[in-house]
């Protein structure tokens, strides 16, 4: 029986904010408008590209996606740095991997974009499955990436669990029926949770939260 779990990428293992602001302020020069801080740009990264570069370029959604393009070509280009990497989250992927876990990424970042990441980080070599922005699946929170994953990896609903930092990720779980946990250290944007049990700061503590769960029991 598998026991599955599912990560997102941007704000849950690794803090892209820093990347994207610097991009997104590439492209704000070249327009002539000020620079945006981190905190400018955080509320929007989990909200999809096309509301994100409307927003901090001050465009127009439809004239957002001429800039999306250049946003995504200048980002294929750009290494994502090794110390964006949140704390703790390789001691957290070797246990996982040690303790016979499978894992698997689902994020709405472009396909591309994210396999490169997870090469530039050394974050590739952990997970059996990465799923993406394609033109296959619909974004979350609809479900389909996650059961996209669910049905590749051959796993039950019950026997998986989806770490995520934001209201986007529990609605794609809540679709899909399967467990979600909140990482708090990330780019949340109002979740609320029913069980204080469903969320962690650091990765350490997650070791705890999955050996607590009755019905996902770490193995043995």
């Amino acid at each position: 029986m598998t026991n599955l779990i599912i990560l997102d990428f941007d704000g849950t293992i690794v803090n892209t904010v820093p990347l994207v602001t610097e991009i997104l302020n590439c492209l704000r020069s070249r327009l002539g408008l000020p620079l945006l801080s981190l905190s400018d740009v955080r509320p929007w990264i989990s909200q999809g590209g096309i509301p994100m570069i409307s927003h901090c370029l001050s465009v127009s959604e439809v004239e957002a996606r001429k800039y999306l393009d250049e946003f995504r070509g200048i980002y294929l280009n750009t290494p994502t740095p090794l110390h964006l990497v949140y704390n703790w989250v390789f001691d957290f992927l070797n246990f996982a991997a040690d303790s016979a876990f499978e894992l698997a990424v689902c994020s709405n970042k472009p396909e591309e974009l994210l396999n490169k990441a997870l090469r530039d980080t050394n974050l590739a070599k952990f997970f059996s499955l990465t799923v993406g922005g394609t033109g296959t699946t619909r974004a979350k929170p609809h479900p389909d990436r996650l059961l996209a994953i669910l049905k590749t990896l051959e796993c039950k609903h019950d026997n998986a669990i989806m770490i995520g930092d934001s209201s986007i990720d529990q609605q794609t779980c809540r679709s899909a029926s399967v467990d979600f946990i909140l990482f708090q250290g990330g780019y949340d944007d109002g979740v609320r949770l029913k069980s204080p049990d469903c969320a962690f700061l650091h990765f350490p503590e997650l070791k705890d939260i999955l050996n607590r769960k009755q019905d996902f029991l770490v193995p043995q």
